[in-house]
């Protein structure tokens, strides 16, 4: 299989195991709709990869650098639950956060390749991250 079907099937993969938001979830901003969102704009990525659509691509990766950060309560639950760890947890969307940047001026450049490329990083980014963070992040914020 190739590279980019890989990041396809993951991007979609993903997808399917997104679940709803809450009344009380859609009143503020939670971690899980962050994180929800930025499913939906990597989904756009993905789309625009296959569309060949760099306006989308673009769009998107703006929409994943722009992305709003959960509200202060959320994050100080984030920050008491993983402890020594926020600095990896930090770390970890500093490198989701710099590939999206090199999405969004491949995307500019219209560069096929270097697009595919930093789209495959950023899939790892957060495979990485949620591989280290998920569940203890999930757990706490129950």
């Amino acid at each position: 299989m190739t590279p980019l079907k890989k990041v396809i099937l993951v991007s979609l993969s993903i997808g399917l195991f997104s679940s709803q938001v809450t009344a009380v979830e859609k009143q503020q901003i939670t971690f899980k709709k962050v994180m929800q969102g930025l499913l939906v704009d990597t989904q756009n990525v993905t789309k625009g990869i296959v569309l060949t659509d760099f306006a989308l691509i673009e769009k998107s990766a703006k929409k994943i650098l722009k992305h709003p950060k959960p509200d202060l309560a959320v994050r100080m639950k984030m920050v008491k639950a993983l402890g020594s760890d926020m600095g990896k947890f930090k770390a970890k969307d500093d490198v989701v956060h710099s590939t999206a940047v090199s999405l969004l001026k491949a995307a500019q450049s219209k560069n096929m390749k270097a697009v595919t490329q930093a789209h495959q990083a950023l899939i790892n980014g957060c495979l990485g991250c949620h591989s280290q963070f998920k569940d203890k992040v999930s757990a706490a914020l129950k």
